[in-house]
């Protein structure tokens, strides 16, 4: 009886704590997972931890022969950790440096998969849970749109690696896992209409000055949920109009405000994108056909668009570099940053700070790193791993696929973390 009584409590205190690091590091982000804990930063520590997970899992429900976790494409994620021994192998890498885990945090953060099921099949949820949900896209929007307290930025410059303003795609992935889980709590289905729509409107101008991509994909998320609520609208009659309305106003007032900020572009996710041409480039430029703004050009996909054209740059290079060194089907591996990053012909691919590495494209670090065979592995794991999601889960998903085509996103920490334990809530509720 004491023990029983013992694990409750142990239970309850974990789930505090997990819900509470859930809540920080949706507002906090890239801040919150660089403090630093006994020299290491908390990032670090959150992806050692999930590689401790997938090796319990793999020794636990493979070798042991146990079924645990029937969602879980058990087969596609073994041959895909397969493949990142012989890669690491076959390019010479280290099992034992700190960046080989680092450059493959991507494969370590599907652990929290299983964190997370067994977080929400053991969360009881509250008023507490709903309302500490519910308002914090409002807190990433005040503190983002210029009243970010002076003190929490000094704490974490600090006792941090960094201070570093939410990104846009952090901004949507808070957004979209506040909204996913709340769509099952909210008791009137208008009522969470009524929610998607205003917190919505009040974020569209703070994405569109953080990234676009974002933006197209919350604009997406929200005109999704809408057309899904298409029968509760429909019994509304007026007063979706009246929410239509407020809406709009929600959004002029916001986009007046997100105007008035000065240093927005200094927050802005956005690549700085460093222009040399000759005089004879920019007259192919203007003298080729062009289709939607993407024309043909030095060998390679064009676009208008500097930051897009950017991307594709690094794109093309990244591929022409692997079939020249014969890397396309194991890739790089995991022992360095690409060599495309570092070339001094092509400035700015580093960043503001000097200190980017990716090439703000999933799938395409996945190319790079593990060539094209780890890359059909992986999305081949992925298919998998939410092949059994109801057809409306996918409304709040693919916006999440589409701003990781242009950024950063399962490179991070905070992104994956977030991401896996929205499957892991989906999966949970379904016993």
């Amino acid at each position: 009886m004491i023990d029983n009584k013992r694990k409750k409590l142990f239970i309850e205190l974990f789930n505090s704590i997990l819900f509470a690091v859930i809540i920080l590091m949706i507002i906090f982000t890239r801040s919150f997972v660089g403090l630093k804990i006994f020299n290491f930063r908390l990032g670090e520590l959150i992806v050692a931890f999930g590689l401790v997970l997938v090796i319990f899992y793999l020794f636990f429900n493979t070798f042991a022969n146990k079924e645990y976790f029937a969602f879980f494409p058990n087969k596609y994620f073994l041959l895909l950790i397969g493949l990142f021994v012989i890669t690491v192998l076959f390019t010479r890498g280290s099992f034992i440096e700190q960046y080989t885990y680092k450059s493959s945090s991507f494969l370590w953060m599907v652990g929290y998969t299983f964190l997370g099921y067994f977080f929400f099949r053991n969360l009881k949820f509250n008023k507490f849970h709903f309302y500490s949900l519910g308002l914090t896209p409002l807190v990433i929007y005040v503190f983002n749109s210029g009243n970010y307290p002076n003190f929490i930025m000094n704490f974490f410059q600090s006792y941090g690696d960094k201070f570093q303003f939410i990104k846009g795609s952090d901004v949507l992935m808070g957004f979209i896992f506040c909204t996913f889980i709340l769509k099952d709590q909210f008791k009137n289905e208008y009522h969470f209409l009524y929610y998607i729509n205003l917190v919505g409107a009040l974020l569209l101008p703070l994405f569109l000055t953080l990234s676009r991509a974002s933006f197209f994909s919350s604009f997406l998320l929200i005109l999704s949920v809408n057309l899904s609520q298409y029968k509760v609208i429909k019994s509304k009659g007026k007063k979706y109009f009246g929410l239509l309305l407020i809406t709009i106003i929600f959004f002029t007032l916001s986009t007046i405000r997100v105007a008035g900020l000065p240093d927005l572009n200094q927050r802005s996710s956005e690549p700085i994108v460093v222009i040399q041409e000759s005089v004879v480039e920019v007259v192919e430029r203007k003298q080729v056909n062009k289709y939607f703004g993407l024309y043909i050009c030095e060998g390679r996909l064009c676009s208008e668009d500097n930051t897009l054209d950017w991307r594709l740059d690094i794109w093309f290079d990244l591929m022409n570099d692997q079939t020249k060194k014969g890397k396309l089907v194991l890739g790089f591996g995991f022992n360095e940053i690409f060599e495309i990053m570092k070339d001094p012909n092509k400035p700015g691919r580093l960043g503001r700070d000097g200190l980017n590495e990716n090439v703000h494209n999933h799938l395409f670090t996945l190319f790079g790193r593990m060539g094209i065979i780890g890359l059909l592995v992986y999305v081949l794991f992925q298919y998998n791993l939410i092949s059994s999601l109801k057809e409306n889960v996918f409304i709040y998903l693919i916006p999440l696929f589409l701003v990781s085509s242009f950024d950063t996103t399962m490179e991070s920490i905070q992104f994956p973390f977030l991401y896996y334990f929205l499957i892991s809530y989906y999966e949970s509720r379904k016993t």
